[in-house]
């Protein structure tokens, strides 16, 4: 399966979208406004899924952190086994609405 090429989109032009998104409906706020209304949306979801919650946004998806297990892996200039530790990773799973959508 070949990998989509992603593309970024930064906190920025997120602030712009929630702005005219929010000017469409007559509602006025500035951009440093709807920058600090994103930033603080994201630290509210990394901080939940930290305390151990699965912060789920319906028909979007979920954030949660997850355990890693330990395992091997090797130096590329000696070729010598080298243990990993085991860890959290902070992840999304995309909810079946949004993967219907991708696909679209």
């Amino acid at each position: 399966m070949a990998k989509k090429a992603t593309q970024s989109v930064t906190l920025e032009e997120l602030g712009n979208h929630l702005v005219s998104t929010l000017a469409d409906s007559g509602i006025t706020i500035t951009k440093a406004s709807a920058r600090d209304a994103v930033k603080g949306l994201f630290k509210l979801i990394h901080t939940s899924a930290d305390q151990g919650a699965n912060v789920q946004i319906r028909n979007f998806g979920t954030w949660s952190y997850r355990n890693t297990k330990p395992g091997k892996g090797r130096n590329p200039q000696t070729g010598q086994s080298v243990p990993v530790p085991g860890g959290r990773k902070f992840v999304f799973k995309a909810s079946d609405a949004t993967r219907q959508r991708e696909g679209e």
